[in-house]
Order: C-alpha cells, then sequence, then structure tokens
C-alpha cells in the first residue's frame, strides 16, 4: 500500500499509479471514490470498481473523508477559472505543434485557453455555465479539475442550425473538422469510453437531419461508435458512419490529404447510412 501515493479530495483519492495504463503519473488522473470503491481513468476513459482490479490491492477500509479537501472542492467555481484564463491563448511551441498537425489558429479561440502547466485548458459547458474543464499536454496527457461533468459535447454550444453533427471522440479530431469546414462537430468530452453525453444530450442529438458518427478506427472507437449506435436507435436512419480506411482518426486523414481530403472522405460517406442490423455497423 505505501506505493500508493495520492491525493484526497474528500470522498475521492486520486492516485499517481494508475492500474488501467499500467504506469505512474506525476500529474494523478487515476480516481477511486472512497465509499462506492469506484474508479475511473482519466486518460482512457475506463471505469468500474477496484475489487475488480488484479493490478491494485489497495485497502479502502480505513481511508476517511478529508473534510478540509472536501471544502476546497466544493470552492472550486469553473466560470470564473476559465475568465481567469480568458487572456491566456496557446503560445508559439502550442501553434508550431498544432500547424504540424494541420490545423491552424482560426477556431483555438472559441475552442480553448492555456491552462496550467502549458497545458490545452478546453470548457465543457451546459450552455450557460461551465461544468467542467479538461486539460491535455502536447504528449498527449490528459487530465480534467476535480469535479468535472462528461454530461454535454465539446463545442456544442456553438453549433447554430441542425443540418448536419458530427461527433469525434477528442479535441484534435474536433479542430480537424473546423479546420475542414465542418462546423457542426462536436467530441466526446473524455474519451471513447465515455458516453454520458449521448444520453445527456439525446433530445438535442435527434434534432439534427444527418448525425455522422466518426470515433477512432480503433478497438475503443469502434466500441464507442457502436455504442452510440445503440443510443439513438430511435433515429438510426439519420445515423451516418465514416470509413477511414487505413487512417486513424480525422487528423491523420488531415495531416497526409489536407482538409479537401477529409471533406470528400466525409462527403462520400453521407451517401452511405449506417444499416440497422448491429451485424452490419462495422464496414471493416
Amino acid at each position: 500500500m505505501s506505493n500508493y501515493n495520492y491525493k484526497q479530495y474528500g470522498d475521492e483519492l486520486r492516485f499517481e499509479f494508475c492500474p488501467i495504463c499500467n504506469e505512474v503519473k506525476t500529474n494523478p488522473d487515476f480516481t477511486v471514490n472512497i465509499k462506492t470503491g469506484e474508479y475511473y481513468c482519466h486518460s482512457s476513459g475506463k471505469g468500474g470498481n477496484i475489487k475488480d482490479l488484479d493490478n491494485f490491492d489497495f485497502d479502502l477500509n480505513n481511508i476517511t473523508p478529508n473534510e478540509k479537501s472536501e471544502k476546497k472542492k466544493k470552492t472550486v467555481n469553473f466560470d470564473e477559472l476559465m475568465k481567469s484564463r480568458a487572456s491566456c491563448h496557446l503560445g508559439d511551441d502550442w501553434l508550431s505543434y498544432l500547424k504540424g498537425r494541420g490545423i491552424s489558429e482560426k477556431y483555438l479561440g472559441q475552442m480553448c485557453r492555456l491552462g496550467r502547466g502549458n497545458a490545452m485548458m478546453i470548457p465543457i459547458t451546459n450552455g450557460k455555465h461551465v461544468v467542467g474543464i479538461k486539460y491535455r499536454t502536447m504528449d498527449k496527457h490528459l487530465t480534467c479539475e476535480s469535479g468535472t461533468q462528461s454530461d454535454y459535447f465539446l463545442n456544442w454550444q456553438h453549433i447554430k442550425d441542425e443540418s448536419y453533427l458530427i461527433i469525434v471522440e477528442g479535441e484534435i479530431d474536433l479542430l480537424s473538422s473546423l479546420e475542414a469546414g465542418y462546423l457542426n462537430t462536436v467530441s466526446l468530452p473524455l474519451g471513447a469510453k465515455n458516453t454520458r453525453c449521448i444520453d445527456n444530450q439525446r433530445d438535442w442529438i435527434e434534432k439534427f437531419s444527418k448525425i455522422i458518427i466518426a470515433t477512432d478506427n480503433d478497438v475503443a472507437g469502434k466500441e464507442a461508435k457502436q455504442e452510440i449506435i445503440k443510443k439513438l436507435d430511435s433515429v438510426k436512419d439519420k445515423i451516418y458512419e465514416i470509413n477511414f480506411g487505413n487512417f486513424k482518426d480525422f487528423n491523420e486523414i488531415l495531416v497526409a490529404e489536407g482538409p479537401e481530403g477529409l471533406k470528400i472522405i466525409i462527403q462520400y460517406d453521407l451517401l452511405s447510412p449506417v444499416k440497422s442490423s448491429l451485424t452490419d455497423m462495422l464496414r471493416w
């Protein structure tokens, strides 16, 4: 147990060691609720109960709520935190990194600010207030503020019409889609395994004429796509999928083919709606 270094925030323990990623992290993002034993890995989006983890032998019985930490957690005001970073824009190192991935500065102002530790700071909002803040470093280390909600898509508040909706898996693919001119694009807030926003925003999603699912072309992304399609079964005739071919995601296409290449792939797949049978959902 002595190897499990953690920080405590009320009923939540945040560990340096993550048994899901199987590594020690300087910025802990593996959390466990001491009352329920439920865990969540903010990097992968995976959750469950620690009793089911073979490589995590930690006894919660002697841990009690830290009242001081709980009080501190409750005072976090996401709106004020974002306002305090209003003038903090991504620096030249970030701009160079994003340029190398085919992404310009055009939509960064509406998407993010520069946060602590030189991380990209991305708000999650319910339309009126910021309900969570996600952080991403250039080496793809993902964390979020304690108490962050995952009930809303990234960027949904900027969408003005209901002609189409594109759902991607992360903020880089979201920026890639915006770069290609598809402004009605949203991202799952905290990874492929967290699809709570689909449940919470189902009524909003169902208003769109076309719903295009573009989660990553890997195991986690395919599983997320299948889960989203199940949850949106009532509007399955509106759902379209992206055939990535040998590409993993929108950003790989953007880097290799440019904005026009990404447009061609999206426009082509709008001709092929998802079949209603689950056995026909995946074309690869």
